[in-house]
């Protein structure tokens, strides 16, 4: 994921495509230990009817900077064009557990 993606998703530039409500970005970088504990096999299944989009911080750091991303592994919902929610974790099933209540909650 780049800086332009990311800004499409959040309403500050016009998107080519029509965009879905809710998106998950996953921060994250290869050399980050704590990231690769989790499975992300189960996300992506745990997940499969969510826009989810990694952005690796080594490859993009601007768009970490910009949305004030501290540590990693970091996960941002955006919903609506809108930065919903920011959250931490390590544990895979916390991170199925916490979009899916967001999601059950809001939408």
């Amino acid at each position: 994921m780049n800086q332009t993606e990311f800004e499409i998703l959040i309403g500050k530039q016009e998107p080519l495509d029509s965009l879905p409500d809710l998106s998950v970005i996953y921060f994250t970088a290869s050399w980050c230990g704590p990231c690769q504990k989790i499975d992300k096999e189960f996300l992506s299944r745990s997940l499969s009817t969510i826009n989810f989009l990694i952005c690796d911080i080594d490859q993009n750091d601007y768009t970490a900077g910009y949305c004030g991303i501290r540590k990693i592994p970091t996960f941002m919902i955006i919903y609506k064009k809108e930065i919903a929610k920011v959250f931490s974790s390590t544990n895979t099933y916390e991170i199925v557990q916490q979009i899916n209540t967001f999601i059950q909650t809001t939408i």
